[in-house]
């Protein structure tokens, strides 16, 4: 599935639609979700932050689960997965800020975006 594709021509902050994960029936939820980021540089602009987020109540508040390897005047792919974990300590919710080129282990809600942020 495609979570978001875009076309960005200036700088700003912009959000994809949302996903929600569903149980599917006889089988348990997913442990775990994979993401590729595929970037095509056209031209102008800076650096390009994409973050995968996820949101814990229905879209209401959302956390950066994945935020990808910062993007310049380049094209590139990279892939990360996240997964669901009961590990600790506990970590910040983080919302467009999460470090770059981070994984959070354990932050798996039932909904999904795409955040990303151009300069």
């Amino acid at each position: 599935m495609m979570i978001l594709n875009a076309v960005v021509t200036t700088a700003g902050t912009f959000t994809g639609p949302t996903y929600q994960l569903r149980e599917p029936a006889g089988h348990g939820p997913p442990m775990f979700l994979g993401f590729q980021e595929t970037f095509t540089y056209g031209s102008g602009g800076t650096t390009v932050d994409v973050y995968v987020q996820t949101s814990f109540d229905g879209g209401v508040t959302w956390c950066d689960a994945i935020h990808f390897a910062q993007l310049a005047l380049a094209s590139a792919r990279f892939v990360a997965a996240v997964g669901e974990a009961g590990l600790g300590p506990a970590v910040a919710a983080t919302d467009g800020t999460l470090a770059v080129n981070t994984v959070t282990a354990g932050m798996f809600g039932s909904w999904w975006r795409v955040y990303l942020g151009r300069d």
